[in-house]
């Protein structure tokens, strides 16, 4: 009598677990909801123009010391399909961690110290970083560019103290595109 209760007992287990599976399932329903935004820029960023990386190339600490900072490199952020109907103009703001001075800082694990990098437009006047200050270009209709330039600058109390540490360095700058 034992050997037979023993062999129900397999049978209903073994029914028990086919069955889960339909028994799981049965009540194992969800939703999905989605939500999002569709916007209407005025422009496109050029495909790969979001992560730029700039090589700001060799600077010599000699040349840093006799000129404070070095010659300035171009960079260009490149919109596509610019419609004016949509905007009048494109602000761009930059944000990252400066310096006293407003030099944006080499980031943790550079090597070099005792400079920093700084932006200005075409005609050298100072962009600020992380100020509220922006820069502004009226839109075209189609592709356009918009330039400024970057420069290595020593800071003032490594100048004073000669205390600029030649090494690797790299820094982070975000920039913000914003429309009118």
């Amino acid at each position: 009598m034992n050997n037979k209760k023993y062999s129900y007992n397999k049978i209903f287990l073994a029914l028990g677990v086919l069955a889960l599976p339909f028994i799981a399932n049965a009540d194992n329903t969800a939703q999905i909801n989605y939500r999002g935004n569709l916007i209407a820029l005025p422009c496109s960023i050029e495909p790969g123009m979001d992560n730029l990386y700039i090589d700001m190339g060799i600077t010599d600490t000699k040349s840093l010391y006799r000129y404070t900072r070095t010659a300035a490199r171009e960079i260009q952020f490149i919109l596509e399909d610019c419609d004016t109907s949509l905007g009048d103009s494109v602000v761009g703001t930059f944000s990252g961690t400066t310096n006293p001075e407003g030099l944006l800082m080499f980031a943790p694990g550079s090597s070099a110290q005792g400079a920093g990098i700084g932006l200005e437009y075409l005609d050298g006047r100072p962009i600020g970083i992380g100020n509220g200050q922006s820069y502004s270009v009226p839109l075209v209709d189609g592709n356009m560019t918009i330039r400024l330039k970057a420069y290595v600058q020593a800071e003032s109390t490594a100048l004073a103290n000669r205390s600029i540490v030649p090494g690797t360095y790299n820094a982070v700058l975000t920039y913000t595109l914003s429309y009118e």
